[in-house]
Formats: C-alpha cells, sequence, structure tokens
C-alpha cells in the first residue's frame, strides 16, 4: 500500500506542477509551500527495504534477493539497490527504479527454472514494465537482459519461445519480441486488437506464422 502511494504521489506532484499557472488566486508563497508539502511528501515516502529468502524458488541454493530504498532519489532516478546474493556472494548488484517495489518469479527462457522480474515503471493506462534477470541452473548465476524495460506487460509463449505484451492505449495491440544472449530483439510485428469477434485471433495466427516462417 505504501509503494502505490508513492507512486500516486509522483504523479499528484507532476499534476501540481504542470497546472501553476492555472491557480491564479492564491500568493506566491502559499503556492510554493503547495508544491513542496507534495514533493516532500513524495520523496520522503517511507518504505522498508525488501528481502526475499528464494529457498522455495531455488531449493538449496542459499539465494536472497534484496531491494535497498535509495534515500531521496532524483525524480525517476533510481530508486533501489538491487541485490541478488548466494550466501554471502553478490551475484548481481543492480540500480534500478521501480514504482511499486514488486518482485516477481517466472520461466522467461523456457528451462522450467524460474527467473527474477523486477517492476519498472506503470504508465496511465496501468501498463507495466520490467527488469529481467535470467537464472542459469548450472552456473548457479543470473544475467540481466539488456532492454527487457521496453516490453509492456511481458508474457512468455514458450511454444514459440518469444516474449508477447499486449498494450493497453488508444488502440490496444500486441507486440512481439524474443530473447537473444541476453538481449531484446524485437520482431518489429504488431497487431492491433480492434475487439471484434474473430479478427484478433485471426491476426494473432498470421503474425505467430510469419514469425516461424
Amino acid at each position: 500500500k505504501e509503494s502505490c502511494g508513492f507512486f500516486r504521489n509522483e504523479i499528484i506532484a507532476k499534476h501540481v506542477v504542470r497546472n501553476w499557472k492555472k491557480i491564479k488566486p492564491i500568493k506566491l508563497k502559499i503556492k510554493l509551500l503547495i508544491i513542496l508539502t507534495i514533493l516532500i511528501t513524495t520523496y520522503s515516502f517511507a518504505q522498508n527495504d525488501i528481502e526475499i529468502n528464494c529457498d522455495s524458488i531455488y531449493p538449496k541454493k542459499e539465494i536472497k534477493i534484496n531491494l535497498i530504498r535509495i534515500k531521496n532519489p532524483e525524480f525517476e532516478k533510481p530508486n533501489y539497490i538491487l541485490k541478488i546474493k548466494k550466501g554471502s556472494d553478490i551475484l548481481i548488484k543492480d540500480s534500478i527504479y521501480s514504482a511499486v517495489g514488486k518482485i516477481e518469479f517466472r520461466d522467461f527462457n523456457d528451462d522450467n527454472y524460474k527467473d527474477i522480474l523486477v517492476q519498472n515503471i506503470s504508465d496511465v493506462r496501468s501498463n507495466w514494465t520490467y527488469y529481467l534477470y535470467l537464472y542459469n541452473p548450472k552456473s548457479n548465476l543470473f544475467k540481466k537482459v539488456k532492454g527487457f524495460e521496453q516490453i509492456k506487460n511481458p508474457e512468455f509463449n514458450s511454444k514459440y519461445d518469444i516474449v508477447e505484451c499486449y498494450i493497453v492505449s488508444g488502440k490496444d495491440r500486441m507486440e512481439f519480441f524474443k530473447i537473444v544472449n541476453e538481449k531484446v530483439k524485437n520482431l518489429n510485428i504488431s497487431i492491433i486488437d480492434t475487439h471484434k469477434t474473430g479478427e484478433f485471433k485471426q491476426a494473432y495466427n498470421k503474425a505467430i506464422k510469419k514469425i516461424t516462417e
């Protein structure tokens, strides 16, 4: 709840700054006080550091995840230090921005081992993006996938070894990506969802056929 409040206050702060000239009846000092109060609330909003023991995900591997909050981060700059550890060894250390500080575990390379996703942003239509760290069961190491945070609402399609993203926007659409050597490859195929019976399924099947040719 706290993290959602933090994100909501950021939106309020932006709204007040955008509408600065519209607050005509209020004197300048009061304007400054209002904006200063909102900004202080936004950037000092308390959220506890997060630690996850991953024994249930990676049994007997001693893997832990820490999200350590950065004090007074700059606006829309990294606000967390992410650490993925094996025992006392730090496998990954990354400075990231996360609007809600959420961690998920999903398989994104069809090896039957769950990988680590850390929520990045949520846009005005609540399309979420993530950072992705792929787990290698042979080495017990993780690798960050470059550019993965550009993909909104990512879902892995194991049948075709691709990442699909359904984007809610003025025109709802689906886009397709592939992970190659820990990098994101845009397949440059996009289909519009007209919400008419049968049209999306037909367009989807056509896109899949093109991808697999």
